[in-house]
């Protein structure tokens, strides 16, 4: 879940948190098929939780089709202050959430479906694969958190600082068809 939120929510700086941490950031970091021009969450910090909303605004563009042995490699790592270090500690991948890769068509098939065919259907473009070019756009959008499906991934996570980097690539030649890095405070709801 957590995964599914940052990756929609990536890319706009809009606040810093009490210790000049974002509360939520992202950067485009390129690509030959996707860019994201902005994305943007609310409230903010992120609550994971059983009644809290979540609302979703992304524009981004699908500059090229993408080829259906397309990969989405997702790194997840929550940063942890100790003294005047931050440590990285990386999210396994747990039953397709948290820091996985797996064929983007997969996606449609997995419970992330919920999240991106708002979009698609804003589009006028069907919510499959694969993906066409075009240009997808939504502001406040309701992410419906499935936390009865994160329950397990709720042990390896905390409230605090988190590092995203999401990738589409081609697994066989190493082509990076896009890269966005978001950085997050997400608020977890104790159970």
């Amino acid at each position: 879940m957590l995964t599914k939120i940052l990756f929609l929510s990536a890319l706009y700086s809009i606040t810093l948190a009490e210790n000049s941490e974002p509360l939520f950031a992202f950067e485009d970091c390129g690509g030959t098929h996707l860019k994201f021009n902005n994305i943007s969450i609310k409230p903010l910090p992120i609550k994971l939780s059983k009644t809290d909303k979540i609302y979703l605004t992304a524009n981004v563009d699908v500059m090229k089709d993408l080829p259906l042995d397309a990969i989405s490699d997702l790194q997840l790592t929550k940063l942890v202050d100790v003294g005047n270090d931050t440590m990285p500690i990386d999210i396994p991948c747990l039953n397709d959430m948290g820091s996985c890769k797996l064929p983007v068509c997969d996606l449609f098939a997995k419970w992330y479906n919920s999240v991106i065919c708002p979009f698609f259907t804003r589009a006028h473009v069907p919510c499959e694969c694969p993906v066409r070019k075009t240009h997808f756009e939504g502001q406040d959008i309701q992410v419906e958190v499935p936390f009865d499906k994160i329950k397990g991934m709720i042990a390896y996570l905390a409230s605090g600082q988190y590092k995203v980097e999401y990738r589409i690539t081609d697994g066989l030649k190493k082509v990076n068809y896009s890269c966005l890095h978001i950085r997050a405070y997400v608020d977890v709801e104790k159970q």
